[in-house]
């Protein structure tokens, strides 16, 4: 449900970045999530929490997150000068990751010792603080607001820019590819954990705590390196070892053995949501960049929805195999992608000098 609301909303999302102020966008979606996570936590205690609700929330969280990203990331732009945009997004990407540690960790010793009420509160405080720091942010605006009108063209608009602009368009396919493949898992993760791993909250809590600790180290790791040459080679590469690293995972059955496969996983996703925003920074105009970044969102939200077939393949064979059966197609479908992209590059500067000739 989250990944169809992302999927569906992000344009949307992206436009609405483009026309209202960025940090006004983000208080609206901030809010959203207080009430939401406010409204199941009530829900809970009060004994009447049932999945549909979690449905429901999962689709409000999923709209709130496809217009928050967008503004958030082009909101960097007007802030950060552009000599350090490229450290400041990789810093981004490390502080989403540091969540990823602290969150699973906290959530797993809360849920073993006092219940999941006590996770859902103090999620809460942490959506509360997040108002809180958006309200102390001081900026002038780059570009005046504008209305925002939901029409066709302007929605279009950053998918016209991204298919126009070739190495832009290759990685975001590159990324999508991965996500769909490669890391739709994590939705998995519980029941990779009591069924592969025969493991409970806490060593759900170590796996995600060791994915979300790669995915810092490799953040922080590429925000030290500065701009990376050749990130085009490097970001199919890492696409392609992600997808090898499930076939490993699926083969494990020992905590001990994941928790270092996982850490692999997560530095090499950092990578590849630090490659791509970097890419997005650097290349779109700040007046499209909501809308572009509305276009980056598909791409992650091909995670969720690569969660629905790798569920349903997981039900039919069992966790561990699915995980597998997964990682492997996701190799295959990289590779192809991969030889088509460098097939077309080959092509382009034949089809410019035969123009220039003529």
């Amino acid at each position: 449900m989250s990944g169809l609301a992302m999927t569906l909303m992000s344009p949307v999302g992206g436009a609405l970045a483009d026309a209202w102020e960025r940090r006004r966008a983000m208080m609206v979606t901030q809010i959203t999530a207080v009430v939401v996570n406010g409204t199941v936590a009530l829900l809970f205690w009060l004994g009447a929490l049932e999945v549909w609700h979690l449905l429901l929330a999962s689709l409000a969280m999923g709209t709130a997150f496809a217009v928050n990203l967008p503004s958030r990331q082009a909101l960097m732009g007007e802030i950060v000068p552009p000599r350090l945009l490229h450290n400041a997004t990789a810093l981004h990407t490390a502080s989403i990751n540091l969540s990823g540690i602290m969150g699973p960790s906290l959530a797993g010793l809360l849920l073993a010792m006092v219940g999941p009420l006590a996770v859902m509160l103090t999620n809460l405080v942490g959506n509360y603080w997040t108002v809180s720091q958006l309200l102390s942010i001081r900026y002038r605006p780059t570009r005046p607001p504008k209305p925002f009108r939901l029409r066709g063209a302007e929605l279009i608009e950053g998918f016209r820019f991204c298919w126009q602009n070739r190495p832009l368009f290759n990685t975001l396919v590159v990324v999508s590819t991965t996500n769909f493949f490669g890391l739709s898992f994590m939705q998995l993760m519980p029941s990779l954990a009591r069924d592969a791993l025969g493991t409970g909250p806490q060593g759900l809590g170590i796996l995600t705590s060791s994915m979300g600790g790669g995915a810092l180290i490799g953040a922080l790791l590429l925000a030290r390196l500065g701009r990376v040459r050749r990130a085009d080679l490097l970001l199919r590469g890492a696409g392609v070892t992600v997808c090898s690293l499930l076939v490993v995972l699926g083969a494990v059955d020992r905590l001990e053995l994941a928790a270092p496969i996982l850490m692999l996983v997560g530095g090499l996703s950092a990578l590849l949501t630090a490659l791509g925003l970097a890419a997005i920074q650097r290349q779109v105009p700040d007046e499209l960049s909501g809308r572009v970044f509305g276009v980056y969102l598909l791409s992650l939200g091909m995670m969720p929805l690569g969660s629905l077939p790798t569920g349903a393949l997981a039900t039919q064979i069992g966790t561990s195999l699915a995980v597998a059966s997964w990682g492997l197609l996701g190799v295959v479908v990289l590779a192809g992608v991969i030889v088509s992209q460098r097939v077309a590059a080959r092509r382009e500067p034949v089809a410019v000098e035969v123009q220039t000739l003529g």
